[in-house]
This record gives C-alpha cells, structure tokens and sequence, in this order.
C-alpha cells in the first residue's frame, strides 16, 4: 500500500517540537494558582491524558481556574528533527497538519526546517482544528494529494495517534494509517514501524493496513 504514498504530513508539537518544559511550566502554574502540589497537578493531568482528554484544560477545569498561557519560549526542536525532515523531503512531500496558534510557519522558519515543509495547514489560520474532517479536507485539497497517497505522523490519539509503537486510524472518519511517534524515533529508527519510515522501507508493512485515507473519498 506504500508503494503509492507521495506526502508525509507531520503535526507539530510533541512531534516535532518537544514541549515537555511547556508542558512542565504550565502544569507549575496551574498548581501555583489552585494551592494544590505540582505533583497532585502532574498526577491528575496524566490520568486525564491517559483518557486521551487534554490533561491540562481538565485539571485546570477541576479546580474551577482559568488555563494558564503557553509559554512557547519554553519548546525546543527535537535535535533530530532536522535529519528526519531533510532525509524525508527528498522522497517524499512533506506537510504540516496541526493544532496551533498563529505563526506556525514562522516559528518553523525560525527552527530552520520550513525549507523542508511544501505545505503548512494549521488551525489558527484556517478556523478549524483536529480532528475535524474539514482540516484534512483542506490539506489533501491544497496538496492536490489523492487519499491513498498520503500518511500521517502525529503523537495523539483523538487527533493524530497515540504515543504507542503501532498503526492506527488518525481519524475513524477518514482511516488514516498514522506512524506513531516524534523526530527522535523518526531518525534513530527505533520505533518500529516509525523507523521504517526513516529507513524509507514502507513497502514491507503493506499487509499490516488498508490504503491511506481509504474511506475519505
């Protein structure tokens, strides 16, 4: 089924970027303003994560305060984003598909990795966001990309996938197959299936799924 696939559509937080201090910065704050410890913050946020909810906006939710701000001064290209995107674009097409505030393709330039990027749909711009099936209609539209020549990496299961080393549906909507994971497992190969992207050997797990974007006709 891989024989056909021309474009690699990325999300980009926790997958390209690593937002764990972010992540780390707001839960401090969450804590700080309920009176609760970071590590009673941490734990319930997990839990929430763990039932693919925002683990963030429910804790903050649960003690009856306003989400704190993210501090995007606070992520970081994964180092190995760069030699996965540059070895990558040279086979394939690649895309961004992602839940994020404006200026998604600004802060890529800024990380030096949107020489590698053919197309940017992010939700800020476009007043839709994942998993709505709009988005992707949107980016397979603007790829001119049909649905069984495109896959998706992502990191969340009600968005994206899951942060598991398997194949899943991005969308059950659409049966997106999503190779699981971030930039790092991407280049050292060491994601199962992940890395057989990097080793650009997707040929050899097409029983493992039906096409790509199959039912999003």
């Amino acid at each position: 089924m891989f024989n056909n696939v021309k474009w690699i559509f990325f999300d980009v937080g926790s997958t390209i970027v690593d937002e764990h201090l972010a992540y780390e910065h707001r839960m401090k704050e969450i804590a700080d303003l309920s009176g609760e410890t970071y590590k009673n913050v941490y734990r319930m946020a997990v839990d929430f994560y763990r039932q693919n909810k925002k683990g963030d906006l429910c804790v903050a939710k649960k003690f009856g305060i306003e989400l704190p701000k993210w501090h995007a001064e606070d992520e970081l290209l994964y180092e190995e984003a760069k030699d996965c995107l540059e070895f990558l674009s040279g086979k394939y097409k690649i895309g961004i598909i992602a839940n994020q505030a404006p200026g998604t393709k600004e802060r890529l330039e800024k990380y030096g990795i949107l020489k590698y990027i053919d197309l940017v749909v992010a939700s800020a711009e476009e007043g839709v966001s994942k998993p709505d099936r709009r988005i992707f209609e949107i980016t397979l539209e603007r790829a001119g990309c049909k649905a069984s020549e495109a896959v998706m990496i992502g990191d969340r299961i009600d968005n994206d996938s899951a942060v598991v080393i398997i194949v899943v549906s991005v969308h059950r909507l659409l049966n997106v197959p999503c190779y699981l994971g971030n930039a790092r497992n991407l280049k050292n190969g060491t994601s199962g299936i992940v890395g057989s992207v990097i080793r650009s050997n997707l040929s050899r797990y097409k029983s493992l799924h039906a096409s790509p974007f199959e039912n999003f006709r």
